[in-house]
């Protein structure tokens, strides 16, 4: 799966524990087949600071939101770690952002 390779090889770049990675938002609504595509890389990691930083040509957004880790502890699937859709649902809760309604209404289906 060339989503795990990019965030195993984003990990080891930035010298963290790539089992520790949690793959969330968009990129994981995508992976539970909620979305036909994705455009970034959403992941949480609890040894990185929040960051938005371009990676072998993809956008990585490690996030700051939620720092205590609640919203990310995810299930392994396909040998990544991604955010469940309770949590993703939680997750877009917590943002309140317009945009967010249409995936709102995907995970409550």
């Amino acid at each position: 799966m060339y989503i795990k390779f990019v965030v195993e090889a984003f990990c080891m770049a930035q010298d963290v524990d790539p089992k520790l990675a949690v793959v969330g938002a968009g990129t994981a609504m995508y992976l539970h087949g909620l979305r036909k595509g994705w455009s970034d890389i959403d992941m949480y990691h609890p040894a990185l600071a929040e960051q938005k930083v371009s990676f072998m040509g993809h956008e990585i957004d490690v996030g700051g939101l939620n720092r205590d880790g609640s919203l990310w502890k995810g299930e392994v699937k396909n040998g990544l770690r991604i955010q469940t859709k309770n949590e993703l649902r939680a997750f877009y809760k917590m943002l309140g952002r317009p945009k967010d309604q249409a995936s709102l209404l995907l995970l409550q289906e």
